[in-house]
């Protein structure tokens, strides 16, 4: 990931990390009054799926900060994707369209508008071009970091694993039915708080993964 610097001091690198901690606990906790310790926690926009969106705007804007303005400007694509994954948590992807963007339909049938179509290719275009950009500038950097065993990469690598692990569980019993398998109710609604927690789990190492390179800009050698 990008190099980043903090003029501040190695003691309090780690100030973003417990901000996002307070910052999830405290929407989770308005959430708990109203619906208690209850499976509801983990609804489509409940509390943790809620701290989740905030958490990864709270990536973008610890970013911004200790990369500082010119890297920030430099790597753009980072805090982009943050605000995308923001977005995506909030159901942005369907919300204010007839499909959502991420689906086959939007784009091979007849399903929305064609402005709507547009709109969608346009967003699809821009976070392509965000990735293209990310892999291009950062992904030797990023591989030789963790064949370094820099910690700040593997924290990075560890949240990518869980986002992949959590969309992999995300509607598994849907997915499990044209193979003639089918999940409990219950079993269900289980994978569904493991996906929520799992996913309030992946802006918090890559917030704490930030908060480990914030050296690395001015020593050269990975955290």
């Amino acid at each position: 990931m990008a190099q980043l610097s903090l003029e501040s001091g190695h003691d309090k690198r780690f100030l973003p990390l417990f901000m996002a901690m307070v910052l999830a606990v405290a929407v989770i906790a308005l959430d708990l009054v109203q619906v208690g310790f209850t499976p509801a926690l983990t609804r489509e926009g409940g509390g943790i799926e809620t701290a989740t969106a905030v958490l990864y705007l709270f990536c973008a804007i610890t970013f911004v900060r200790l990369a500082g303005p010119v890297i920030a400007r430099g790597t753009w694509e980072i805090p982009v994707l943050f605000l995308f994954m923001a977005g995506r948590e909030l159901d942005f992807d369907k919300r204010f369209t007839s499909v959502g963007i991420l689906k086959s339909r939007m784009y091979l049938s007849n399903d929305a508008p064609l402005f709507e179509r547009l709109i969608a290719v346009a967003i699809i275009a821009v976070l392509a071009y965000a990735l293209y950009r990310l892999v291009r500038a950062h992904g030797k950097s990023f591989i030789n970091g963790l064949r370094s065993f820099a910690a700040s990469q593997w924290l990075i690598a560890c949240g990518i694993a869980l986002m992949v692990g959590s969309k992999a569980i995300d509607g598994l019993g849907r997915k499990l039915l044209p193979l003639g398998i089918e999940l409990e109710d219950g079993t269900n609604a289980n994978l569904g708080m493991i996906e929520e927690t799992a996913e309030l789990g992946i802006p918090l190492l890559f917030i704490a993964g930030m908060c480990l390179a914030v050296r690395m800009f001015s020593s050269g050698q990975p955290e």
